[in-house]
């Protein structure tokens, strides 16, 4: 991860803190990180989110299982590969909004 630039975290994140914990809290942070501005979307692997969360794949895994019981991401499984597709759903409408505004075709917003 670079040492630059910053993440927004909604204020849905943090409201959930007792729930995902701070584990949760710096995956999120991570997928955050990673995530395609224009998507939403993002594929770190789980040894990638590790690495840079300084936690086990093990509690990745339970991070994650909350993060998504909590309705904060949304895990697509790709195949038997180490990295699955994840999308920020607390961020979802926002990226709809900004896509439909910054598309060539709008310009409503």
């Amino acid at each position: 991860m670079k040492p630059d630039g910053f993440v927004i975290m909604p204020a849905a994140v943090l409201t959930k803190l007792p729930e995902i914990g701070v584990n949760g809290l710096a995956v999120y942070a991570v997928l955050a990180w990673h995530r395609n501005r224009k998507t939403g979307e993002c594929f770190p692997s789980r040894g990638t989110i590790a690495t840079e969360t300084k936690l086990s794949k093990a509690t990745v895994d339970r991070a994650i299982a909350k993060l998504k019981e909590s309705n904060l991401i949304e895990v697509i499984r790709r195949g038997c590969m180490d990295s699955n597709a994840y999308t920020l759903a607390s961020e979802s409408w926002v990226w709809l909004f900004f896509r439909s505004c910054f598309s060539e075709k709008s310009r409503e917003c």
